[in-house]
């Protein structure tokens, strides 16, 4: 077993990998802008490595199920929204899925298989499109727009997806099949958050 001792309120700004052997960091803190640098480390190995610039600590960084590569969001901009981008472990690079995702990882679910990522991305007045994204190739399927929030299901093949713009508005919701190919009509003025998949804890 390993501990951290870190600073207090840096506590968000460091994750293990998933088998323990290698730590992330954020450092060279840019107090105006918000933003750091990602270093990876592996534990014991005295170095570390850059991964990715202008890195915002709130956004909660998230490595797939296998824990082979690590979700994380740079750019992030006064409005809370930054760029998605994926960290391979195999290939150490960095690949660049979506823009203008909430960056507190509000916008974000990872498959449960770790092949594809979901995301609200391009925003236009407090909404976003609702986004499959393929991660071995980046690859990019529009599943809906003017979402505001939604839900995949647990067994990966529907999301539910709503139209309002925040806590307590209402909204149209809607189920999509996640490959696109069909969805079922809107029911109208359901409560922004007031929705949940049977057999889901969120």
């Amino acid at each position: 077993d390993r501990l951290l001792i870190v600073d207090y309120g840096e506590e968000h700004s460091v994750w293990f990998s998933a088998d323990g052997s290698e730590v992330y960091f954020l450092g060279d803190f840019v107090q105006a802008s918000g933003t750091g640098t990602l270093y990876r480390a592996p534990v014991g190995s005295g170095s570390s490595a850059a991964i990715a610039t202008g890195v915002g600590w709130l956004g909660r960084f998230r490595f797939t199920p296998a824990g082979d590569r690590l979700l994380v969001f740079t750019d992030v901009g006064v409005s809370g929204n930054g760029t998605l981008r994926s960290y391979s472990k195999q290939t150490t690079l960095t690949t660049a899925l979506a823009s203008g995702v909430p960056a507190d990882s509000s916008g974000l679910q990872v498959s449960s298989d770790g092949s594809s990522v979901f995301v609200l991305a391009d925003p236009s007045s407090s909404r976003w499109s609702l986004k499959r994204i393929t991660l071995s190739t980046a690859a990019s399927l529009t599943l809906a727009t003017g979402v505001g929030a939604f839900k995949l299901s647990p067994s990966n093949n529907h999301v539910a997806h709503h139209g309002g713009g925040g806590f307590g508005q209402l909204g149209a919701l809607g189920i999509i099949k996640t490959d696109g190919s069909s969805g079922q009509g809107m029911v109208p003025d359901v409560e922004w958050g007031a929705f949940k998949w049977a057999g889901s804890s969120s």
